[in-house]
Parts: structure tokens; C-alpha cells; sequence
């Protein structure tokens, strides 16, 4: 084993853990409902393996958020985050979405959010900075959830490279 690559929504993962522990295994953990009793305990078995905790593995995505954060500290404007994703998502808003809404109350930008659960949408995101007589929108939509595994294999690669450590984004 190169890296353990979790999608999981399990509760307990302390097997994956004592695992990643034993045989110093990087530990890549791309779940967005992660406690804090387990984003402490991530930290932990960072000082022992690298350690990724990223709440979406989709390359274009972490762009986004790159670019989101940079446009909400230059821009003086309202914003609107919307985001699609399919019927039985559990999570409203979904992590990503969490994750923009975080970078945007970092800012000071004021913002709304608005979600929707239709059909079989794999995922996008739309964010809407509203100026005097301009609008910038940014966007992502993955057309399959391929590109998430694509992108957490990428990951993984960069993580098995890394130091001990705990990280947010590769």
C-alpha cells in the first residue's frame, strides 16, 4: 500500500488509522463531513505519515477555491454561491460548498447561498460577485465523478512525496 485513499463516511476510521500508523502508510482523506474529534485525531497521525484532509479531490475544484479567495479579497461586491448536485446528496450545502462559504466569510464578502437537489447532477458550483455594473462569475461542473478519482490519485501521488505532516491541499 502507497497511500490509503479515503472517500468514506464512516464515523470511525481508526483501523485506517493504526494502519496508517504501523507501516507508515500516507493517510489522503477526501470526506467532507470529518468531525473534530477526527480532523484532531488526522492531526495526530500526521506527526508520524503526511496527512491530506481536502474536502474535494477534483483539480478544478481546488482552483476555484484558489481563485474564489483571491476575487472575494480584491472585489468589493455581494456574492452568490449556487451549487446543483444530485437528488440523494446527502450533505446541504454540500462540503465544497462549506468550504467557499468559508473563504468568503474570511474576506468580509457578504454573500447568500442558495443549493439544489436535481436529477442525477454530478456537482457544480457557480459563484456570482455582483459590483457597480459588473458581474464576475466563476465556475465548475463535473460532468462525471471520475474526475474525482482522477484527481485523488494525483493527490495521492504528491502525498506519497511529502514529509510528515498535515495538509489541506496539494
Amino acid at each position: 500500500v502507497d497511500v490509503i485513499i479515503d472517500f468514506s463516511t464512516c464515523q470511525n476510521r481508526e483501523d485506517f488509522f493504526e494502519f496508517s500508523d504501523k507501516n507508515k502508510v500516507p493517510y489522503a482523506c477526501f470526506s467532507t463531513n470529518v468531525s473534530e474529534k477526527e480532523k484532531n485525531a488526522f492531526k495526530r497521525l500526521s506527526k508520524k505519515v503526511p496527512v491530506l484532509l481536502c474536502n474535494n479531490s477534483s483539480q478544478g475544484m481546488n482552483v476555484i477555491f484558489e481563485v474564489v479567495e483571491m476575487a472575494s479579497k480584491r472585489l468589493k461586491a455581494d456574492a452568490v454561491l449556487t451549487e446543483y448536485h444530485h437528488k440523494s446528496k446527502k450533505d446541504n450545502p454540500s462540503g465544497s460548498a462549506k468550504v467557499l462559504e468559508e473563504i468568503l466569510k474570511g474576506t468580509n464578502t457578504k454573500y447568500e447561498t442558495i443549493g439544489f437537489r436535481v436529477g442525477s447532477e454530478c456537482g457544480t458550483h457557480e459563484i456570482k460577485f455582483f459590483m457597480q455594473d459588473e458581474v464576475l462569475e466563476i465556475r465548475h461542473v463535473a460532468h462525471s465523478r471520475k474526475i474525482f478519482a482522477l484527481g485523488a490519485l494525483e493527490m495521492a501521488k504528491k502525498l506519497a512525496t511529502k514529509e510528515k505532516g498535515f495538509y489541506t491541499k496539494l
